[in-house]
């Protein structure tokens, strides 16, 4: 029924297709936060895992490095807190949420009239970015959507979000979520990366040399200690001199 609602749609041209947003809320369930039991549940393989392990294996290799250990057959687990009353659903922990035994609701809408064009339930502690790529992939072929553009909001800006994205050759506009910062050090965008060499370079134009690639995918580059630490003290120095001229403009102290 609903899937012929929205083809209804589409024949009187309430929906284009073209560019879809996506996000989710949740849905209290029926069931008391404190009748619970604990218990293990298996963690099963996202699908994109293996391509991210080849990916991996194949940019170490570029850069000379071993390949990592193969990953564990045997299926993780992890333990959860299952409802007595209402085991389908899941407890939910999330900054600025309440707790408690909760569903998701994600919903996919298309951008020409709001016509909402997908809908599906999860347990309230699954990750907004694990459904994502497959319910995009679903309207794609159910509603032959030429899609060229999806928004979504910081939850769903994940590593394998955003390869999958690039992999369908969609346009994406996500939130953003200011990184967490250290009094006194760079900030990451003041990094500049340079292809040709395959380094960062901070502000001060030193080089951050490639070292590793994570089983996570990311690539780990590192600063040489000791320019950083003659660096440092070179600004310092420069700082209390600079701040002695403003003071005291003594003829030794001129920087």
């Amino acid at each position: 029924i609903f899937d012929e609602i929205v083809l209804q749609a589409i024949k009187r041209k309430l929906v284009g297709g073209h560019t879809l947003y996506t996000d989710s809320t949740h849905l209290k369930a029926n069931a008391n936060k404190k009748h619970f039991q604990k218990v293990e549940v298996e963690q099963s393989r996202q699908a994109y895992m293996d391509a991210l392990d080849k990916a991996v294996e194949e940019d170490r290799a570029a850069h000379g490095k071993k390949p990592l250990p193969a990953p564990k057959q045997e299926a993780e687990t992890r333990e959860i807190k299952q409802s007595v009353t209402d085991p389908d659903s899941g407890y939910m922990v999330r900054d600025t949420k309440p707790k408690g035994f909760f569903y998701l609701d994600h919903r996919t809408v298309d951008s020409r009239c709001n016509i909402i064009t997908d809908v599906h339930v999860t347990p309230g502690n699954v990750h907004d970015a694990v459904p994502y790529l497959e319910r995009l992939d679903r309207q794609k072929q159910r509603f032959n959507f030429n899609l060229r553009v999806v928004g979504v909001d910081a939850g769903y800006f994940t590593s394998a979000v955003c390869h999958g994205l690039e992999e369908r050759n969609l346009y994406a506009v996500m939130g953003y979520r200011r990184p967490t910062h250290r009094k006194g050090l760079f900030y990451k965008r003041e990094y500049v990366y340079d292809p040709q060499d395959d380094v960062y370079r901070c502000p001060q134009n030193h080089a951050l040399i490639y070292k590793t690639t994570s089983r996570t995918g990311y690539r780990h580059y590192e600063s040489d200690e000791a320019v950083c630490e003659s660096e440092l003290l070179s600004n310092l120095v420069y700082g209390i001199r600079r701040h002695s001229y403003l003071i005291d403009p003594l003829p030794v102290l001129h920087p």
